[in-house]
């Protein structure tokens, strides 16, 4: 069985400190704000940003506790950052797709079958819905609208 290769880097755009990293990091701390970092760059991510993310891992990568885990994803719901299932422990990180990749413009581009590969793998429901409710599937001509 071949092992996947994941990107050696993410994408933080210099402009996220006056927008989103910025506001989390004024409103919320400095831990808030590695955690945003965090989400588009640890070792569990993939081109989807549905991906498993318990507490467990953000305590043993970057030592956040259980309750302000918790406290920091609350937040983000709130600001409409990602989405979290707190039954399988998946997030869904909105943004990831549109900042790591940008526009597919086929359902051939090979970064679209592993976007597939990635939602096939996810076992909550309301997340690939809220997934698919705001990326669709390409096609040579932009995104239709009624994939589901």
């Amino acid at each position: 069985m071949s092992k996947k290769i994941k990107s050696k880097y993410a994408q933080i755009y210099e402009h996220e400190w006056n927008g989103n990293l910025g506001r989390v990091l004024s409103d919320f701390g400095p831990m808030a704000a590695v955690f945003y970092v965090y989400m588009f760059s640890n070792t569990h991510r993939n081109l989807s940003g549905l991906y498993r993310l318990p507490a467990a891992y953000i305590e043993a990568d970057i030592g956040i506790i259980k309750d302000d885990f918790e406290f920091i994803i609350s937040q983000f719901i709130n600001l409409g950052f990602v989405d979290y299932d707190w039954i399988s422990s998946e997030i869904f990180v909105v943004d990831m797709l549109l900042t790591q990749v940008g526009e597919l413009r086929s359902e051939k581009d090979k970064r679209w079958i592993s976007v597939e590969s990635d939602l096939a793998k996810a076992s909550s429901e309301h997340l690939k819905q809220r997934f698919r409710s705001i990326y669709q599937k390409p096609r040579s001509t932009g995104y239709p609208k009624d994939w589901v």
